[in-house]
């Protein structure tokens, strides 16, 4: 199974993935992994969460533990893919309670708020060409919570994107972060 998201930041095409696969037999698949309240490792594919989460790296996706919170890095199902989005809002609906979500690495938040019954699960960890990184500790948690302060700024702001300015800033301080969760992942 594979993950992808949008454009990488080069603009290059994305690798799509290959499946043949029933769609039934995916769903059925997800809807198991959601409600085992287990652990699975997913590639990423694409650049919507470059810097921190890159093409290539695997991620860790913890199946029902907790509810999703703003920072947290998500795993839901979106048309015939998944996709690793960062929550910004939690929302309540007539339909349930939906997350509003956005890239790292994209100019606004995703078109469509994320029905909490579409998320297969919360990332925790990241595997890089360079180590891990954790992802759901104290230190990665206040990163995430940085990320979501910067994004509701921009858009209050009405710059949904940010200016090129603002976005490179987050780029480097998210380049930065990554290096550090690293680093803090070899020490241990």
């Amino acid at each position: 199974m594979t993950m992808t998201s949008a454009q990488p930041p080069d603009g290059s095409a994305t690798r799509e993935p290959h499946t043949s696969i029933p769609e039934a037999v995916v769903a059925a698949t997800l809807e198991a992994w959601h409600n085992s309240g287990q652990q699975h490792m997913l590639p990423i594919l694409g650049g919507s969460m470059w810097p921190l989460l890159r093409d290539g790296d695997r991620v860790r996706v913890v199946h029902g533990d907790r509810r999703p919170v703003p920072g947290d890095i998500v795993v839901f199902r979106s048309e015939e893919r998944l996709v690793a989005h960062r929550v910004l809002r939690c929302l309540a609906s007539p339909a349930g309670p939906t997350l509003l979500t956005q890239g790292d690495n994209t100019r606004g938040p995703d078109d469509q708020p994320v029905n909490q019954e579409d998320v297969l699960g919360r990332v925790t960890e990241a595997v890089t060409t360079r180590g891990s990184m954790a992802l759901d500790g104290p230190l990665s948690r206040a990163i995430g919570r940085g990320i979501v302060a910067t994004s509701r700024l921009a858009l209050r702001l009405g710059c949904p994107g940010g200016t090129r300015g603002f976005r490179q800033a987050r780029a480097l301080l998210l380049r930065a972060a990554r290096r550090l969760l690293v680093w803090r992942g070899k020490r241990g």
